[in-house]
């Protein structure tokens, strides 16, 4: 009886130490963490959203930041919330199939959660230390709804509602071809007459948006309806825009350049601009961001693409970034009042990207899992956006291994139209992971 009370106390006080430590490494990890904080910083366990109020590290102005394209209060017709979209775009094929629907297929992706992001949200404190208003950068292209309709505040705390859908469809389907073109809308000219400065350079978010609620889109609907989808919402016929068909488009925010610094050919470095002065030239930005531009160098852009069917859907060949991130489906966008029109060449609106992890926290979120805890059907399009995200990840490099005289050869092939990884530097990496027996 003593031994089994001494191997009880033995073992409660194992289990003590063990949790002390356990409490231990954790205080000193929170600890190590606050240390890298700048002056004046909430504590971790404090923060909201974007919590930091110190001084940043580099004084900066709105005129700093500024980037040509439609400003905020430029807008005479507000974005329309997603959610009127879902009445028609959503819940139309017969059998059921959520997946190849245009809301709920944009509705896993990460277009649709970018202003819900909590990576986003830790990057817009980082970038409000760095630089003063730097957050209002970022907000443009994660809550443009947000920053168009002047609740660009740099910490975040003025998105708010619908802002949180994120690059939703109306940002997208009101999007003007900044350079036009003869096959371009007329009404295109009338809004691009609005802008001043004019978006000379591809990126850093300088999108046009139409002012009033003229939608856009690739196809000619009066060739394909006897009657106008959007007259009962008030609205003329979409109009027919080729640059949705251009990866252009895609590169407004797939593109980015710090504007507070530019290129000094003489010195042969980055440096800051004026103070108070927009960038002289925001191609000779520091690149912050590079995917449209690694597409353009890619030998995905040219004519015929290269042959990828792993990616295009119903295309073997694929060329420009919509081929793979919306590829082509047999389907049809959304139904009213039972009427469809069903294409080969319909893309499916699921932007998939190379994020699993994102979607994986967002129902777990203090704040953001309310969206998925009460819509099921959102719950269930975010967890196809993962299956989508993981087949792109499975399918966009290449292995062989070797194994001769002792020696392991492994090559890796780029199948992706840009680097592998891309985009947010910060944030991704890969490895190779070699197990020995």
């Amino acid at each position: 009886m003593k031994r089994l009370r001494s191997i009880v106390f033995i073992v409660g006080l194992t289990m003590l130490l063990l949790s002390l430590t356990l409490i231990t490494l954790t205080l000193s990890e929170e600890a190590a963490a606050q240390s890298e904080l700048p002056p004046n910083h909430p504590d971790i366990s404090s923060l909201g959203m974007s919590a930091y109020n110190g001084p940043a590290l580099i004084t900066a102005t709105v005129n700093d930041l500024f980037v040509p394209g439609t400003q905020p209060g430029d807008l005479e017709d507000t974005i329309a919330p997603p959610n009127t979209c879902r009445a028609c775009h959503a819940g139309y094929n017969s059998p059921p199939d959520d997946a190849n629907e245009t809301w709920h297929a944009w509705g896993g992706s990460m277009m649709s959660q970018s202003a819900r992001d909590p990576l986003f949200w830790a990057a817009l404190d980082i970038a409000n230390a760095d630089v003063e208003n730097g957050g209002a950068f970022c907000i443009r292209c994660h809550a443009p709804q947000a920053w168009l309709e002047g609740r660009g505040a740099a910490d975040g705390s003025q998105i708010a509602g619908d802002d949180f859908e994120g690059v939703q469809c109306e940002v997208c389907h009101r999007l003007v071809d900044p350079v036009y073109a003869t096959e371009n809308p007329d009404r295109d000219l009338v809004v691009l007459a609005g802008i001043s400065p004019t978006v000379s350079v591809t990126g850093t978010a300088g999108m046009i948006v139409d002012p009033l609620d003229e939608r856009r889109g690739p196809f000619d609907l009066q060739t394909d309806w006897s009657f106008n989808p959007h007259g009962a919402l008030g609205l003329d016929w979409p109009l027919v825009s080729p640059y949705h068909q251009e990866a252009m488009l895609c590169g407004t925010c797939h593109d980015i350049s710090n504007p507070l610094l530019s290129w000094n050919p003489t010195t042969e470095q980055y440096e800051l601009n004026d103070p108070d002065t927009p960038s002289p030239d925001l191609s000779q930005g520091f690149p912050v961001e590079r995917t449209y531009s690694e597409w353009l160098l890619s030998s995905y852009n040219t004519p015929q693409g290269v042959y990828a069917p792993q990616f295009g859907g119903n295309k073997d060949y694929v060329s420009i970034c919509q081929d793979c991130h919306m590829h082509d489906i047999t389907g049809a966008a959304g139904a009213i009042g039972g009427n469809s029109v069903i294409r080969n060449d319909q893309p499916l609106h699921d932007l998939t990207g190379a994020s699993t992890w994102v979607p994986l926290m967002l129902p777990l979120h203090p704040v953001f899992s309310q969206t998925f805890a009460v819509d099921q059907a959102r719950l269930d399009a975010l967890n196809d956006g993962i299956d989508r995200a993981r087949y792109m990840l499975q399918n966009a490099a290449s292995m062989t291994a070797l194994m001769q005289d002792g020696q392991l050869y492994v090559t890796v092939i780029n199948e992706s139209g840009h680097k592998l990884p891309t985009g947010y530097a910060e944030g991704r990496r890969m490895w190779l992971q070699v197990e020995g027996y």
